[in-house]
């Protein structure tokens, strides 16, 4: 209803058709907050800190246009993806879980993060910070789609992103084709990119990676670098029973 009653008196909608389509994903992701803080269960509503999480990511990422929305994937169909998570389609792990290379049915090839399955923050925490997990920057991996379900008794949180033609940085530097074939100036422009994400999320974002490596580094067919896992963090920072040190330390 109160999106009924703001398309009738819409003065963006008349003037700007395709912002309007933006302002309705907000209002929508607002409404979804505003419901869960209703929740009759104390601790299933979210904190101020999360909410606080949420709307910084609002005002500092873009909700993208309708084919960017990520989208809620079955366990089933990450099962598939991944070949029953297999230890052929294992690329690495992270501080966040288990990378995974797959494919889907329709030939669209994906990366795939299983989440660590303990000391995870509760449905409503994840929830809150995968929808703010879309960022408007061009050396940003983008979010395709996720996974909260319950599967005999237990959590199963799961991510996916969109797998780019030249693989991960790592096997750039120690793998059979080396960084060394390219000229210095494309190297140095992948440093330069890398570390205007790092300011991108450090100043607008106020978000600490946490967990920037070179097999968390992605490269598309024009060699330009992607971080991926970006707000992953917050999932973390989210979890009163970890304990993270923010000081930087090795890698972030």
């Amino acid at each position: 209803q109160v999106r009924e009653d703001r398309n009738q008196n819409s003065y963006v909608a008349s003037r700007y058709p395709l912002l309007e389509e933006s302002l309705h994903q907000q209002v929508d992701s607002w409404i979804s907050i505003g419901l869960r803080c209703t929740e009759e269960l104390p601790q299933r509503r979210p904190t101020i800190e999360h909410i606080i999480h949420f709307l910084e990511a609002e005002s500092s990422s873009s909700l993208g246009p309708p084919d960017r929305e990520v989208r809620m994937i079955s366990f089933k169909e990450f099962e598939d993806i991944t070949n029953k998570f297999s230890e052929k389609q294992l690329h690495g792990e992270s501080i966040f879980g288990a990378v995974y290379e797959g494919t889907r049915v329709d030939g669209e090839e994906m990366i795939v993060i299983k989440l660590k399955e303990h000391r995870r923050p509760s449905e409503t925490q994840f929830n809150l910070v995968v929808n703010g997990l879309r960022f408007e920057h061009k050396n940003i991996l983008q979010l395709k789609g996720y996974c909260d379900e319950t599967v005999e008794a237990a959590s199963k949180r799961l991510l996916c992103y969109e797998l780019l033609q030249n693989g991960s940085l790592d096997r750039k530097i120690f793998g059979d084709q080396s960084l060394t074939q390219h000229p210095w100036e494309e190297r140095y422009r992948i440093i330069q990119d890398i570390c205007k994400v790092l300011q991108y999320l450090h100043e607008e974002c106020k978000d600490v990676h946490m967990g920037i490596t070179a097999g968390n580094i992605w490269l598309d067919n024009d060699m330009l670098p992607k971080v991926g896992c970006c707000g992953l963090s917050r999932i973390f920072a989210a979890d009163p029973t970890q304990i993270y040190n923010t000081k930087v330390v090795g890698s972030w």
